[in-house]
């Protein structure tokens, strides 16, 4: 296996979103005018040439690396992350805490808990539920179902969740066993695409995803919105942030709440 590293300018942030977007087995650190990357690949032929589609004139270097069963290290670190309410593990390990225990297995669709978008979403909730109700939520794009597992626990009501993915619909239908939840209503989706999703509106849609996914949705969202209703958006970079507030304007949507941490940014608007 060897290791493609580049580092790449904040501001070229469409090629920042496609390289997330399109590489699954990298990791990232936000500088202070740049993002060092590290993709680690097993397949140089196919994953150099589409770095140089996505980023003509990227400089890169390659570094051979030791293969690992990761998910086996992971197994054995158990590792955790936490906000204010909650704690997300793995499940291999018993963690005493008075917080509230989400597990996630490793290895599954996206979201155990970790990722900075995850962590952002889940801590402006856990703000805004302390002065808002909510009655009526939707999670798209829910991955391993992590945020509507967190819906779930802190407001006691019916949840739905929708993903394109069916990857996504079997953890999510595993996670939900393994965390003892009910309630929670999955269905496969583009967006609000599904005959079940049509004619609904809902108090607070909670969405994290890349800037494209978010774009491709997001009219479509907009109009099953209830009024005074929220919009959470996570999974983007802070240099993105105009560009969401300007566009939801038309759809009479205005910011109320924002988080950013290490480079991303989770926005909250309410409809007016």
């Amino acid at each position: 296996m060897k290791k493609i590293n580049f580092i790449i300018s904040k501001k070229r942030n469409e090629k920042i979103s496609k390289i997330i977007y399109y590489f699954e087995n990298l990791s990232y650190k936000f500088l202070d005018e740049s993002v060092k990357f590290e993709i680690f690949s097993d397949k140089l032929d196919q994953d150099i040439p589409l770095l140089k589609k996505i980023c003509i004139d990227v400089n890169y270097t390659l570094e051979k690396v030791s293969v690992k069963n990761w998910i086996k290290e992971v197994k054995k670190k158990d590792i955790s992350s936490e906000t204010e309410l909650f704690i997300f593990h793995q499940g291999f390990k018993d963690i005493s805490t008075t917080k509230n225990k989400i597990i996630i297995p490793a290895g599954l669709s996206f979201g155990t808990g970790s990722h900075q978008s995850t962590i952002l979403i889940i801590k402006i909730f856990e703000k805004l539920n302390k002065k808002i109700v909510f009655n009526f939520p939707l999670d798209i794009g829910t991955g391993t179902g992590i945020l509507s597992f967190i819906l779930n626990k802190k407001l006691k009501k019916k949840i739905y969740a929708t993903d394109i993915s069916s990857d996504s619909k079997d953890n999510f239908e595993k996670n939900k066993k393994i965390n003892k939840l009910n309630n929670l209503l999955f269905f496969k989706s583009f967006g609000m695409n599904n005959i079940n999703l049509k004619k609904k509106k809902f108090d607070l849609i909670v969405a994290n995803l890349l800037l494209n996914e978010h774009k491709s949705i997001i009219t479509n969202v907009c109009k099953h919105i209830k009024r005074r209703g929220f919009y959470f958006i996570s999974g983007i970079l802070d240099s993105q942030i105009n560009y969401f507030i300007v566009l939801l304007r038309c759809f009479n949507l205005r910011l109320y709440d924002s988080m950013k941490l290490n480079g991303w940014a989770c926005l909250v608007f309410r409809k007016y």
